[in-house]
């Protein structure tokens, strides 16, 4: 899907020579994709999941949904999609036929409905956009992936903004700090102080953007955690890796920065320029060599 006036594009870049190979139009604003195996799901603003090959770089499918897309996880041969803006369900997407299974209702919810979701072991976990009538506090709501049933309700103290796993913990991401979550027994472990946008996890690290051109690490083992410099003014909007590298996109500076991570503390090795025409909002890494860079819009 292509909306005209509104050229959307997912940029190709070579992991191993740090080079730009093309550029692939996707349609309307992405907002969040992920990547498994060799294929990336790309969210959209349009109600609709589009599945690119990252070997051929063709769209596969284009899967429409609910509601407008944000968080995107997977677990074995599914991906699950928030569907917002009030249809405050789970798409349950197949990876094998790119098609919808189900579409799952979450219990109580805040609307606008969910916001993001990650998986562990056999459950899910899902944030919300909004607090659910009469509760002072936030809701986790976590699944059954095999059931689809909500299974538990875990409350936090503030507005969650994004939501990982990692190891033997779960991560909600608050903005102002991190609550950590024992996903064994599903009750709140620690609080990590730290101010961030997205939390991701690469290899055996989480990582996440700070608002002063900074990378957070965290060890989810331990939960210590540190700062890597990514360079004045870089204003960093996005990140993708695999078990070596990751890479981030930064807005102020137009470049990809590239980490290698399997070095102890992380090292900061490459900063790619992108094309000056574009303004990255979005990477993923795909087959060793698919990004998402996105048009200015």
């Amino acid at each position: 899907m292509n909306i005209p006036g509104s050229p959307h594009w997912a940029t190709s870049i070579d992991n191993t020579t740090d080079t730009i190979l093309g550029n692939l139009s996707i349609g309307y604003h992405a907002f969040r994709m992920l990547t498994v195996g060799n294929k990336v799901y790309v969210a959209q603003d349009s109600r609709e999941v589009s599945v690119i090959n990252a070997v051929s770089n063709t769209v596969m499918a284009d899967i429409p949904t609910p509601g407008s897309l944000q968080g995107e996880a997977w677990s074995g041969n599914y991906v699950y999609v928030c569907n917002i803006n009030g249809t405050s369900c789970l798409s349950k997407i197949n990876r094998t036929t790119n098609a919808i299974d189900a579409n799952l209702g979450l219990g109580d919810a805040g609307w606008p409905g969910p916001k993001d979701v990650t998986t562990s072991g056999a459950y899910g976990y899902v944030i919300f956009g909004g607090q659910v009538v009469g509760d002072t506090d936030w809701r986790v709501n976590v699944f059954d992936t095999t059931t689809n049933a909500v299974t538990t309700v875990i409350h936090v103290p503030t507005a969650p903004i994004s939501i990982s796993a990692a190891g033997s913990y779960v991560y909600v991401n608050r903005g102002s700090a991190i609550t950590v979550i024992n996903a064994t027994t599903n009750t709140v472990a620690t609080t990590i102080p730290v101010a961030i946008n997205y939390l991701y996890k690469y290899g055996s690290l989480l990582f996440g953007i700070g608002s002063s051109g900074s990378l957070l690490v965290i060890n989810p083992t331990t939960n210590a955690y540190y700062w890597l410099s990514l360079g004045a003014g870089s204003q960093s909007v996005s990140i993708t890796g695999s078990s070596n590298y990751v890479f981030v996109a930064n807005k102020g500076t137009n470049t990809l920065s590239v980490v290698k991570i399997m070095s102890t503390p992380v090292v900061l090795t490459d900063t790619i320029p992108l094309l000056p025409a574009y303004i990255p909002q979005g990477y993923t890494g795909g087959g060793g060599a698919y990004t998402g860079p996105i048009a200015a819009h």
